[in-house]
């Protein structure tokens, strides 16, 4: 009876494993649309991803499990770095080669008390720059890993390529 209940408790433990919390949630997510994907891809990489010749529209369903894989990936592109996920955004567009399909997410630092902060201390109300994040790409040049972009292969549920914006 009991190597029975290991067994459920295993299964049901892989079972679940796809429904572990996101690093980045839904308000911090900003998923572009097909019409827009090529223009973030564009915008955001010094070296885009080799042979993207199409474009589609990832629902919050397609994220869904992605990240599970992503602190393992980056330890093997940025060994030394330390991600303090509650500190970044995502910028998601759905990229293709062929007929497979890719995620491609551009994750940025930002600071989320800013505009409280500066508001406090400076007596008025001050807008992030930043605040129409979820419409446009928002490219930042340097700043290393607090602001990198890799591309997840969505049929192989593994990342494939990675770019930072240098060391920091």
């Amino acid at each position: 009876m009991k190597r029975g209940s290991i067994a459920l408790a295993v299964m049901l433990a892989t079972a679940l494993s796809g429904w572990a919390a996101d690093l980045i949630p839904p308000e911090r997510t900003a998923i572009f649309p097909e019409a827009k994907a090529k223009q973030l891809v564009e915008s955001v990489c010094y070296d885009p991803p080799e042979k993207i010749d199409g474009y589609w529209t990832p629902t919050e369903a397609d994220l869904k499990g992605m990240e599970d894989g992503l602190a393992a990936f980056l330890k093997t592109k940025a060994p030394k770095e330390k991600f303090d996920w509650a500190t970044y955004r995502r910028q998601v567009a759905g990229v293709k080669r062929g007929e497979e399909k890719f995620i491609f997410v551009y994750y940025s630092c930002f600071d989320p008390d800013f505009e409280k902060r500066v508001s406090q201390e400076l007596g008025i109300r001050i807008e992030d720059p930043t605040s129409d994040w979820k419409e446009r790409p928002v490219k930042v040049l340097d700043g290393g890993w607090g602001y990198f972009r890799v591309l997840y292969d969505v049929q192989r549920k593994r990342f494939v390529w990675a770019e930072s914006n240098g060391e920091a």
